[in-house]
């Protein structure tokens, strides 16, 4: 995890601390894969009508997939101006690794796709947008793994009393 790029984001007002929840993530998991087979089925037909709508539904697919991460790990983006980057940014320094780097940097290409469609009323290949459903597919995966495992560890009761474990990170 690079601690200095969170700690830059929260200084910088772009991120905020909250408690870690497993619940929220797997909630957005969930979201984000009907997102993104929501997507896919609007690609796979044959008229391939709205390509744009196919593209904002993807892109809603990562960025819940990414708000899954943060709430994971106890952040949440805010509301300030370029808040879906700093989504992507946190869960880079999440994730921490060149393989989710890589990931993350190729997605961003779906979300400034998304970006030039709506704000610049640009059209939208429908063959670009199915070539980012595997990566939306994979960071799904990655986060269903690790909801997984925060789910499956024991809890230790901050008391210290004889509570079970729960679901909440």
């Amino acid at each position: 995890m690079d601690e200095a790029e969170l700690q830059a984001l929260l200084r910088q007002n772009q991120l905020e601390r909250c408690p870690m929840d497993s619940d929220e993530a797997s909630s957005r998991l969930e979201q984000a894969r009907a997102d993104v087979e929501t997507a896919r089925a609007i690609l796979s037909t044959s008229a391939r009508s709205n390509p744009k709508a196919a593209c904002s539904l993807a892109w809603e697919a990562t960025l819940e997939s990414l708000l899954g991460w943060l709430s994971l790990f106890g952040y949440r983006i805010t509301s300030e101006r370029g808040h879906h980057a700093v989504a992507l940014r946190a869960a880079r320094a999440i994730l921490d690794s060149r393989d989710a780097a890589a990931l993350l940097r190729r997605l961003d290409g779906l979300r400034r796709l998304r970006d030039n469609a709506l704000y610049d009323n640009l059209p939208v290949d429908p063959e670009e947008v199915l070539a980012f459903l595997p990566d939306i597919t994979l960071l799904q995966g990655w986060l269903r793994h690790a909801v997984d495992h925060v789910a499956s560890a024991p809890r230790q009761p901050a008391d210290g009393g004889d509570q079970p474990p729960t679901r909440r990170a």
